[in-house]
């Protein structure tokens, strides 16, 4: 089987599982995006390996648990809770005997902030609807603004690239493939609005100029990990497509902006 045929299945698969998640809802949703907090803690700490060993399996249960719990409470206690789950953690770290202390509770510490948080107001935003919008409806949306970013901004590199944008981190992103993604996920924005109806065009058109160089920057910023780990992909469970941490690094800088935007 060609690898182009394999990449296509897989994106299939993944793209069905997702949106019905979405569209479906309730415990369905909760358990396909307590996976993706599961395997991409799992692919971060994978990564961080080289240069920092920390407690790796209470990091991930405390703060997969952390996710799950978010369903039950309010938008004004959430963020405490998680913030409250990984002092322990950095305080048994601090005292780990060990000459890498503050670099292990840094470490352990950082993907509260850069998975779990983001993944986090997906999940809450799951089960506790903004002006009463079914949640799909707001969830579906974001990742498809996400999905045509990255699509186009694909595309646009391939046929029309020609400056690398940041060669230092990654030669395969352009200024040209990176216009691509903005123009065309503003159309996105609009076909949307047309579709659901429940923001202003303005709201829709505010996340996606936000949304899309920000998904670039954040698929940069995994880079970087995966530039020092001197690997190309952070996992193997997609085949074609390398991990969750791969598929969901736009994710990780733009939930919260989004968040932000459809709570303005």
């Amino acid at each position: 089987m060609s690898n182009m045929l394999i990449r296509a299945i897989t994106g299939v698969v993944f793209l069905a599982v997702m949106i019905g998640s979405m569209l479906l809802g309730g415990y369905l949703f909760l358990g396909v995006f307590s996976l993706v907090v599961f395997f991409s803690l799992k692919e971060y700490f994978k990564l961080v390996r080289n240069f920092s060993q920390p407690l790796e399996l209470p990091a991930i249960a405390l703060y997969l648990v952390g996710s799950i719990s978010v369903q039950f409470l309010s938008e004004a206690l959430f963020f405490p809770f998680l913030l409250a789950i990984s002092i322990p953690l950095m305080v048994i770290e601090l005292f780990r005997k060990n000459e890498q202390q503050v670099m292990h509770a840094i470490t352990v510490t950082f993907p509260l902030v850069w998975i779990v948080l983001p993944m986090a107001l997906l999940i809450h935003l799951g089960f506790h609807p903004v002006e009463n919008i079914e949640p799909w409806k707001i969830l579906l949306p974001y990742f498809i603004l996400l999905w045509v970013n990255d699509t186009f901004a694909y595309l646009s590199g391939k046929f029309l690239g020609k400056h690398q944008l940041a060669p230092h981190i990654s030669v395969g992103k352009t200024i040209e493939g990176t216009l691509g993604g903005i123009i065309f996920t503003l159309i996105a924005a609009y076909l949307i609005f047309q579709w659901i109806e429940v923001f202003a065009l303005w709201k829709w058109l505010v996340a996606a100029a936000i949304i899309a160089p920000l998904g670039v920057a954040s698929d940069l910023f995994e880079s970087i990990f995966k530039r020092k780990a001197g690997v190309k992909d952070s996992g193997n469970l997609l085949p074609g497509h390398g991990g969750l941490l791969d598929r969901f690094d736009s994710v990780f800088f733009t939930a919260p902006i989004y968040y932000l935007i459809i709570n303005w």
